[in-house]
């Protein structure tokens, strides 16, 4: 048989290849794969359904995996005895290259497990979840420490009358699927959620707040922890549109863990961890209040090191992160913060102040900010000199860096102990939508310091190599 020529031959080759591909499902566009919830919150031995999204292939079907415990081939999460943080990945069958992960972190359970849903009824012990009880406030008064309460997605428009407090020691509140049960304070609370007194140990895991109060004479919080103990964990939630761009709409803060007892900040721990805050002061130009994160924590009384890592912070017409006051021994690594008046601010000064506070910030990016990484100390406290700023990346602030020693502006990278920061822009995949994932030419990539205190996942699961990147993505 007369061979054809071999123009015609390769266009065959390649016409049957093409068609191979498509008869094996996989299209022309690229495959995509993700997962729902991106990540989630359970005791051991519980579960949690996942689903998986595939795009650009008409065979949308999975592979399962995780790093612990048990997944079915329908995505259902079943956790270990033991507690830990466990990755969940889904692996498109058409295209073995594509996957999504989700961390899960699962909670030993010491206590009894306790639901609330939107359309709950308050009333007995809220231990069913056929039957969940209504407020957060009625839960509480049927908890004990060691609980876990299991929010029911759905949301939860609060009211003057259930602002919600939460004043009892050692309870687990969580969203099960991050992000599917939103909190609305609506303006009617001057605190969506306070915790105060002889208590703490609480974990907040999980949630969307929003809707705060903006015309109180006095300071509005969304999530204030101000219970003595401390000891305070909140985590994989999102804070959004919270205050205005006025200096003067006494909105305090998103979030602000600040042990407080006997008169006193007591300087107990806390940490924050994976979460989003967008959004807050929008267009404000200011430094005083509409923070995001406003942390007064230490490590008095044998507690460990306070962390806050892993956030995403943009659109912040504040400061981002505010240290004060009694915090001390803070480890800040790995945020990522875009367009706020300030990025980040360690400082002593007024009320519980610690003389010699010491400071870890490292691997954090801060971009497109009036001022970028902040050191203040005031009223005759001194910051240590043994406070760190390593291996952060800045760009495109009006200000990089800056130390005010208590009214004299000096230079904070001589001031203190600072090595490996750079410059450049970061290459964010696609800020505009939100995606601050670093893109593979990110001189971030890489960059960042491993340590003890540096997180193994980033705000997507993904673990992160040796040495990490700097900010809260991977490339």
């Amino acid at each position: 048989m007369k061979s054809l020529p071999l123009r015609l031959s390769s266009l065959f080759l390649s016409l049957s290849f093409s068609a191979c591909l498509h008869l094996n499902g996989v299209a022309d566009a690229a495959v995509s794969v993700s997962i729902s919830p991106g990540s989630g919150s359970v005791v051991t031995d519980g579960t949690l359904q996942f689903k998986s999204n595939v795009s650009g292939t008409p065979d949308t079907a999975v592979l399962w995996s995780v790093s612990g415990g048990a997944v079915s081939s329908l995505g259902v999460f079943t956790a270990p005895a033991a507690a830990g943080t466990y990755t969940v990945t889904a692996t498109s069958l058409a295209d073995p290259t594509k996957s999504a992960t989700a961390a899960v972190t699962v909670s030993r359970m010491t206590g009894t497990n306790r639901y609330l849903g939107a359309n709950g009824v308050d009333s007995g012990s809220c231990t069913s979840l056929a039957s969940p009880c209504r407020t957060f406030n009625y839960v509480d008064s049927r908890s004990a420490s060691g609980d876990v309460v299991h929010v029911l997605p759905g949301t939860y428009n609060l009211t003057a009358s259930t602002c919600i407090v939460t004043n009892t020691s050692g309870v687990t509140w969580q969203s099960d699927a991050h992000g599917a049960a939103t909190i609305n304070g609506g303006g009617h609370c001057l605190y969506m959620w306070h915790n105060s007194g002889n208590s703490g140990y609480l974990k907040i895991f999980g949630f969307q707040f929003t809707g705060v109060q903006v015309n109180s004479s006095l300071n509005s919080f969304g999530v204030l922890l101000e219970g003595s103990q401390g000891n305070f964990e909140v985590a994989y939630n999102t804070f959004h549109d919270f205050g205005t761009s006025s200096a003067s709409n006494n909105f305090g803060a998103a979030l602000s863990p600040a042990p407080y007892g006997n008169g006193n900040y007591t300087g107990r721990t806390c940490s924050v961890h994976d979460n989003l805050f967008r959004n807050i002061a929008p267009g404000g130009s200011f430094l005083y209040n509409g923070y995001s994160l406003y942390a007064i924590c230490g490590n008095n009384a044998g507690d460990p090191d306070p962390r806050i890592y892993n956030n995403l912070i943009y659109n912040e017409g504040s400061i981002a992160i505010q240290m004060w006051h009694a915090a001390d021994h803070v480890h800040v690594y790995n945020n990522t913060i875009d367009k706020a008046h300030m990025g980040i601010l360690v400082g002593i000064g007024d009320q519980g102040a610690a003389n010699g506070a010491v400071f870890d910030v490292s691997n954090n990016i801060v971009s497109n900010s009036s001022y970028g990484i902040y050191a203040e100390d005031g009223n005759g406290y001194i910051l240590s000199s043994n406070s760190t700023f390593d291996n952060n990346l800045t760009y495109n602030n009006a200000i990089d860096w800056r130390y005010n020693n208590n009214g004299t502006t000096r230079n904070i990278l001589t001031s203190f102990q600072a090595s490996h920061n750079i410059k450049g822009n970061p290459l964010y995949v696609s800020p505009g939508t939100g995606n601050y994932v670093l893109g593979a030419t990110s001189p971030a990539f890489g960059k960042g310091e491993h340590n003890s205190y540096s997180p193994t996942l980033d705000l997507n699961g993904i673990v992160r190599p040796s040495p990490p990147s700097i900010g809260g993505y991977e490339p």
